[in-house]
């Protein structure tokens, strides 16, 4: 139940900055929500081990209900008030039933795979029937309208590969820091906050040289760079002290950074006006299977290796592929009738 309304937060805060804006403006907000998302994602796992070491696992819990009841208040003084909610029809219930078994077959074909053995993958074929029913399904137009409309694909393509990049880094590096370096869980949580610590300033920067420069030229830039760091990373040698890694991760982090933001606002500068609800829940969508995807594929490389630490080194090698392929998408993606990287004019009302 928490996944599901945190999707729909997840899908609606770009949509919200893009409409309420000024156009000029559009990549220092997007900027600023596509750090903060992924900061509390990389950063909560490890200050929650920091809590659990000194307080309990209960905690994690009784820490999360002030900050939803923040989040409450804000909510209600920020935003304006809408109609009411209406029950979802049986149309919308249908597509999330097929949607669901989709998602259910091709994560429990990578879970299988990385806990048991890589012939699990092929679960994952279970998946293709719900998507064919799914595509002739007519909730599926307003999708298959995003993903046709040039220059979208490629950005879309971008958040799952720099998502699934990040999670990788931070659950790879997490286990080598403990496993092979043989540092504390608080000692690797501190090292891995140099990932955020990256990420975070990089996308508020990334925001300026969006709206003073390019996009698209934001976004292959951030692609390099955090392909750079993670050809660093990729030894994972367990001789390196806690800082010898935390420059590392700082590098790769700000390569996300400056990536993330720049994506998102492409897809949500580039889809038509009326698709802009659905540009939200695609980058979304592309975001979360990213931080689902990349433990399962990482552990499946690591098996093979029986564990050992050659596994992690050897898991590192798709990662830094996944930031070459995101720079790839971007290299082929072209909008239709405007200038590269440039936002289109969008609607600077607040309404739905």
């Amino acid at each position: 139940m928490q996944g599901t309304f945190a999707g729909i937060l997840f899908a609606l805060g770009p949509m919200i900055a893009t409409r309420v804006v000024r156009p000029e403006a559009h990549g220092r907000a997007v900027g600023v929500i596509t750090s903060l998302g992924p900061l509390g994602a990389v950063s909560g796992p490890v200050l929650s081990g920091l809590i659990v070491d000194g307080l309990g696992w209960p905690w994690i819990f009784y820490l999360n209900l002030p900050v939803c009841l923040a989040v409450i208040l804000i909510a209600r003084a920020g935003l304006s008030p809408d109609g009411p909610l209406a029950a979802p029809g049986r149309a919308l219930l249908a597509e999330a039933a097929v949607l669901g078994a989709a998602l259910v077959a091709g994560m429990l074909a990578l879970s299988l795979a990385a806990g048991r053995h890589p012939a699990w993958l092929l679960l994952a074929l279970a998946a293709v029937p719900p998507l064919i029913v799914w595509a002739r399904m007519a909730g599926s137009r307003g999708t298959r309208a995003l993903v046709r409309t040039p220059g979208v694909g490629g950005p879309l393509a971008t958040v799952l590969l720099i998502s699934m990049a990040a999670a990788a880094v931070d659950f790879t590096v997490s286990f080598h820091l403990q496993r092979v370096a043989g540092l504390s869980p608080s000692a690797a949580g501190m090292t891995l906050l140099a990932f955020p610590a990256g990420m975070v300033p990089a996308g508020l920067v990334a925001g300026l040289l969006v709206d003073r420069w390019s996009a698209a030229g934001t976004a292959r830039l951030g692609t390099l760079v955090l392909a750079t760091g993670l050809a660093l990373l990729a030894p994972l040698d367990a001789t390196w002290s806690p800082a010898e890694a935390a420059w590392r991760l700082a590098l790769a982090g700000c390569g996300v950074g400056l990536t993330n933001g720049p994506a998102v606002t492409l897809v949500m500068t580039r889809a038509a006006k009326d698709l802009l609800g659905t540009a939200g829940a695609a980058q979304s969508l592309a975001r979360q299977l990213g931080f689902a995807i990349a433990p399962a594929l990482v552990t499946t490389v690591w098996t093979t290796y029986g564990y050992a630490p050659a596994g992690l080194r050897a898991a590192m090698l798709p990662v830094t592929a996944a930031a070459l392929l995101a720079l790839a998408a971007l290299l082929r993606s072209r909008p239709a009738r405007k200038a590269e990287g440039e936002p289109s004019a969008q609607p600077t009302t607040a309404g739905t």
